[in-house]
């Protein structure tokens, strides 16, 4: 419990916590549907969840990364309003969760103004980091996908169109036609689950012509 009283210090006043169910998790897991009614409010202590929203359209819009010591407002409000909402989390990988129960979550943590005011403060960190996402969304996605590729600190890179298109806030099937168009100009080469990159300088040409 050591990990909750390091990356949750607000908590410590409560000996509940040290009773809490603990969730180990496998990167790629997804630990919530939109479907699915939230089991407890997560405090992450090792690792990383990606929060995402399902739009009605079926599409994925990213919302944030949680990382040990932020607070999940789309799971807060699941809980306040206790509905299942439209959200999606998944590890990214290999992760640790604490899950505070509802009940302790509505009847003592949301009378508690100083861990309101830690997820407050947390909130407008997430929003200012929001706001760059969406700065990030007025570039093209070629611009996002040669600034990825050239900025990668090996030539060899073992990364899916998926993962990519996920960390670019793209479509999959964009990002894999961009690629296969670099691949047939010789600047990569794809594989299952690689790219490796054969031409940088040419990459790094075409960054500069297309972020005029």
């Amino acid at each position: 419990m050591k990990d909750i009283q390091l990356y949750y210090p607000v908590l410590d006043q409560y000996t509940q916590i040290q009773e809490l169910a603990c969730i180990q998790v496998k990167a790629k897991e997804i630990l919530k549907q939109p479907y699915m009614q939230c089991a407890g409010f997560p405090l992450l202590t090792k690792g990383a969840l990606r929060i995402t929203q399902i739009l009605e359209n079926g599409e994925e819009s990213f919302l944030y990364d949680l990382k040990p010591g932020d607070y999940c407002h789309e799971v807060m409000n699941c809980l306040i309003k206790q509905n299942s909402g439209n959200i999606k989390s998944m590890a990214l990988v290999d992760s640790t969760i604490y899950l505070v129960s509802p009940a302790f979550f509505q009847n003592v943590l949301m009378k508690d103004a100083a861990f309101l005011l830690a997820v407050y403060s947390d909130a407008i960190t997430k929003m200012h980091k929001l706001m760059a996402n969406n700065q990030l969304k007025n570039e093209s996605v070629e611009e996002r996908l040669l600034g990825y590729l050239i900025s990668q600190t090996t030539s060899r890179i073992y990364v899916t169109h998926k993962d990519i298109a996920f960390e670019l806030h793209s479509a999959r099937e964009v990002i894999s036609r961009k690629l296969k168009e670099y691949e047939q100009y010789g600047w990569v080469v794809l594989g299952k689950g690689k790219i490796e990159i054969i031409d940088i300088l040419a990459l790094e040409k075409e960054y500069r012509k297309v972020k005029r």
